[in-house]
């Protein structure tokens, strides 16, 4: 996020975004956009945040016992 006008514009987000972790930004980021989600397909979704699968997966384990069976589930199922 280094458009001129995203920094211009919201100041404080940037600010408060440049201050997360990768961990802490990516459980915000599940945090909202599970739930609104039919399901995850983890290798997809790192590879979509160019992140290592390894990564994602660990993020997915700290969020809540019903996602953390999901990931179970789709790592037995590959």
């Amino acid at each position: 996020m280094h458009h001129t006008l995203v920094r211009k514009q919201y100041p404080d987000q940037v600010a408060a975004a440049e201050r997360m972790t990768l961990d802490e930004a990516l459980d915000q980021f599940l945090q909202v956009s599970l739930p609104q989600a039919i399901y995850a397909n983890p290798p997809i979704l790192a590879k979509d945040l160019k992140l290592p699968a390894a990564t994602l997966y660990t993020a997915l384990e700290r969020m809540s016992p019903l996602s953390s069976q999901r990931v179970n589930h789709s790592r037995s199922s590959h």
